[in-house]
């Protein structure tokens, strides 16, 4: 029995030294949790609600600018004229509004050894309250970035992958969108390959009262397709440069940057501004070029492959046809040839059709298709290139005459350029030379098209 209580004894002992050694380990590791997060706190250096901000101040050696939210991000009270970098703006204050470092030094050189003499100072006003930032230096293996908080003696190391987005000048300020548009307000664009001559448009296009678009120059067109507008503004508004270089940029010294003499130009406008940007050289590399923006002075740099306006042409903005109506609409076309005239009648909602007097049988799939090929050859005819410059004085080889349902009358005729049918033909709508002539094969594919109606006309 004796043993028995000794054993017991021996094991509560036992037990009692375990249960201290586990009160002991939690107590420690429960202190050295405590202890990493103080630690951890002590890195914090700002933390506050990033949607409440209201205002934001940037201080330094670029300049002094105050930004305010009113219905978005504007500057208060400034003499530059500049559209505002408002993702950069959004990037710092969220940065800053969680901003932690990874060391904290302890020096009586702040100012001198980490930048501290002249730094970027930041100041976020949110919910009341303000939060000022410090950025000095970057440290010798450009690691870090020193900062400090106002009122706060601790040099702090911020990873320059996280502060780098405090380190604003100017130009880091400006948008960089080439056009800071909304596509729905829009209402005017133009593009000139070279300067800007009325021979160099390659094409000027308005927004009518009902919202559809129409071409103004450099011939005047509502037959528009304005999806493909939509989608050229689309992209335009997204066009961006990569960097700023200059600024408040004079015609006198437009040459410096081939501005003088520019690749393209471009403006684009809405009730409440307008903006030109002027293309001009290369820069070294000949993938960029430098792009002025012409209200501000404001030059940058470009990558061509990331400027979409510079990839379109007259043709993706206009229906490429030279005239096209339903065949719903006419009720009679003359169509003059070299050596033949077809007048077509036509009542397509009774499927009746007409040529030269002769009815073609509904009942012969062949001889409508035959009609309906041939009425197609001339109504879907395309454009084929671009000569703005030419004035058009022959003697049209083809002439369509179109009479509308509403007895609107429409002619189209087509010139040839020279003597050698190679070279195609001018594009005459209405007495007035489009700008644009179709190639020889429109020519040949009319006139092959009623040989082949002629052959049900006997």
């Amino acid at each position: 029995m004796k043993r028995i209580k000794i054993a017991i004894i021996a094991m509560a002992a036992v037990l009692i030294a375990a249960l201290g050694i586990y009160f002991a380990a939690t107590l420690y590791n429960n202190n050295k949790i405590r202890k990493a997060e103080e630690e951890a706190e002590k890195l914090v250096m700002f933390s506050f609600n990033a949607d409440d901000t209201d205002s934001l101040e940037i201080n330094g050696e670029f300049g002094d600018y105050r930004i305010i939210y009113n219905n978005g991000w504007v500057l208060e009270d400034s003499d530059e004229e500049f559209e505002l970098n408002t993702s950069a703006v959004a990037a710092m204050i969220v940065t800053m509004s969680d901003l932690k470092a990874e060391k904290i030094l302890e020096s009586d050189e702040a100012s001198e050894k980490f930048g501290f003499d002249d730094p970027i100072r930041i100041t976020i006003s949110s919910e009341g309250n303000e939060h000022t930032l410090l950025v000095g230096n970057n440290t010798a293996t450009h690691e870090y970035i020193y900062m400090m908080k106002e009122n706060d003696s601790n040099v702090y190391l911020v990873p320059r992958t996280t502060g780098m987005v405090f380190l604003m000048d100017k130009f880091s300020l400006m948008s960089t969108y080439i056009a800071d548009f909304t596509s729905s307000e829009v209402n005017a664009f133009c593009l000139w390959s070279g300067d800007e001559k009325d021979e160099n448009i390659l094409f000027r296009m308005s927004a009518k009262d009902d919202g559809s678009w129409q071409m103004t120059a450099p011939y005047e067109d509502d037959s528009v397709y304005n999806t493909d507008i939509d989608t050229f503004i689309n992209d335009v508004i997204r066009d961006q440069v990569s960097y700023f270089v200059d600024e408040n940029l004079q015609e006198s010294d437009y040459s410096k940057y081939g501005f003088d003499n520019p690749v393209n130009v471009f403006e684009i406008s809405s009730d409440d501004k307008q903006v030109k940007v002027i293309f001009g050289n290369d820069t070294e590399n000949s993938n960029s070029m430098y792009a002025l923006i012409a209200n501000t002075g404001q030059v940058a740099v470009v990558e061509k492959e990331n400027i979409s306006l510079l990839r379109y042409s007259t043709f993706d903005m206009i229906n490429p046809e030279i005239y096209s109506e339903s065949i719903s609409n006419v009720t009679s076309v003359e169509v003059t040839m070299p050596e033949n005239k077809a007048s077509l009648e036509i009542e397509a909602s009774n499927k009746k059709y007409k040529c030269n007097n002769t009815e073609i049988d509904s009942a012969d799939e062949k001889a409508v298709s035959a009609f309906t090929d041939f009425y197609n050859s001339f109504n879907n005819a395309y454009l084929s290139s671009t000569e703005k410059n030419a004035e058009p004085d022959g003697k049209a080889v083809v002439t369509i005459e179109y009479t509308l349902i509403n007895n609107i009358v429409s002619i189209i005729e087509y010139v040839p350029v020279s003597q050698n049918a190679e070279d195609g033909y001018y594009a005459i709508k209405n007495d007035k030379y489009t700008g644009y002539t179709v190639s020889k094969d429109v020519i040949e594919n009319i006139i092959s098209s009623y040989e082949k109606l002629e052959g049900y006309l006997k």
